[in-house]
């Protein structure tokens, strides 16, 4: 019983390690399609980048936050 105590401690420990959380794959870089004016509707565009060696599924639904910021209104 102890040594499955102790096997299930170890697993559980090498999963959840100093900095445990899932690794950052996308990049992103955000270009505006023409230069941004105060007080006028402007468009600016996310593209992401897949760091080598990893792969992502194009099909499954892709959800984007944002936050605005103060003064800035996003539609």
């Amino acid at each position: 019983m102890l040594k499955a105590a102790l096997g299930a401690i170890f697993l559980l420990a090498q999963l959840s390690g100093p900095g445990g959380g899932l690794p950052q794959i996308l990049q992103t870089d955000f270009k505006q399609a023409a230069p941004l004016k105060a007080g006028a509707r402007g468009e600016v565009a996310a593209m992401f980048t897949i760091l080598p060696g990893y792969a992502v599924d194009r099909t499954l639904p892709f959800k984007l936050d944002l936050t605005p910021h103060q003064f800035v209104i996003l539609a």
